[in-house]
């Protein structure tokens, strides 16, 4: 009763984020590789130590088409690689999770979704490092008496 109950509201939270916003992106990683390669081509444009940061966010957003790859019982590193190759190629290729591959799926991501998913994860990043900087002596003082 609880999987049927989580699975008609996960309908109705679909529903209601198509009628919201009926926009759709790549899915099955694709999008993720995409913006990951933007950002990395940001980071390029930006000297310093900022460069660094902007390339790993990039890389984080690697999180979901891996995720996707290992629980499916595939190796990342190949398929990861070949999405890079791939979406370069061609906007709506993804990972097949049964044959193991970056082929054309025609699996969409809602992009009320995903927008909020990056937000969210984003807002929690700017946090942690605000928290970072606002108490660095108090982190020194408990390291040290620690």
């Amino acid at each position: 009763m609880d999987d049927a109950e989580r699975t008609i509201n996960d309908c109705v939270n679909t529903i209601k984020c198509m009628i919201k916003d009926g926009r759709f992106l790549p899915g099955a990683g694709a999008i993720e590789i995409m913006m990951a390669t933007e950002i990395a081509n940001f980071a390029k444009t930006n000297p310093g130590l900022d460069q660094y940061a902007i390339e790993k966010f990039g890389q984080a957003l690697e999180v979901i088409p891996r995720t996707i790859i290992e629980n499916a019982g595939h190796k990342a590193e190949e398929l990861i690689a070949a999405l890079y190759t791939e979406t370069q190629k061609s906007k709506t290729v993804g990972i097949d999770v049964e044959a193991g591959t970056v082929a054309e799926v025609k699996v969409y991501d809602s992009f009320e979704v995903k927008m909020w998913a990056i937000r969210l994860a984003l807002d929690a990043v700017l946090t942690i490092l605000k928290i970072d900087q606002v108490c660095p002596d108090f982190i020194k003082q408990i390291a040290n008496n620690g």
